[in-house]
C-alpha cells in the first residue's frame, strides 16, 4: 500500500487546481483569457491536443461555442463575457497569421481533436480551412496523429511545451 500515500497526495493536488480554476472564473471569462500570454512570450511553442484544437489554431464560431459551452458547465453569464473570451482568445491569432520571425508554433494533434464539432457546420468549415491554411505557413508544423495508430500510450490530456 506504498501507492496509498502518493494517490491521496494526487487527488490534493488536483483538488487544488480545480479549486484555483473555479475561483479563476469567477473574475469571468473574459479576464481569464486576457490573462498572461504564453503564446507572445515564447520563441517555440509545441502543443499537444487529444479532446480540442489549441485556441491559437480556433476560428470565432469554434471558440465562442467552445467558451459558451464552458460558461453553461460553471454557470457564468454567457452574453457580453463569451463574446470578450473570444476576442480575447482570437487576438492572440494574429501571431500565427501574421508571423514576427520570433516565434514558431509546432501542433500535434488526435485526429479525435477534428471530431469536435463546436459551433456547427458552417464554423466547422471555417475551422477546417483556417487549419489547412495554417499548415502553408512558414513557421507553423501541424501534424496529426491518424484514429487507429498503434502506440505505447494511451492519447492523454493536452499540453503546451515551450
Amino acid at each position: 500500500m506504498r501507492v496509498l500515500p502518493e494517490l491521496i497526495a494526487a487527488h490534493r493536488d488536483a483538488e487544488q487546481m480545480w479549486t484555483e480554476h473555479k475561483r479563476a472564473l469567477k473574475v469571468g471569462l473574459k479576464q481569464v483569457q486576457a490573462e498572461g500570454d504564453i503564446y507572445e512570450r515564447t520563441k517555440l511553442l509545441r502543443a499537444y491536443e487529444s479532446n480540442r484544437l489549441p485556441g491559437i489554431l480556433q476560428t470565432p464560431g469554434y471558440v465562442r461555442a467552445l467558451l459558451a459551452m464552458g460558461a453553461r458547465v460553471h454557470q457564468l453569464p454567457e452574453d457580453e463575457d463569451v463574446d470578450g473570451a473570444a476576442a480575447g482568445r482570437l487576438s492572440r491569432k494574429r501571431l500565427l497569421t501574421h508571423g514576427t520571425g520570433l516565434n514558431r508554433y509546432s501542433f500535434v494533434l488526435e485526429a479525435s481533436a477534428l471530431d469536435l464539432a463546436m459551433g456547427g457546420r458552417e464554423a466547422m468549415q471555417e475551422q477546417f480551412d483556417f487549419l489547412l491554411a495554417a499548415t502553408r505557413l512558414p513557421h507553423v508544423s501541424l501534424g496529426i496523429i491518424p484514429p487507429g495508430s498503434e502506440r505505447e500510450i494511451w492519447a492523454g490530456e493536452g499540453f503546451i511545451a515551450n
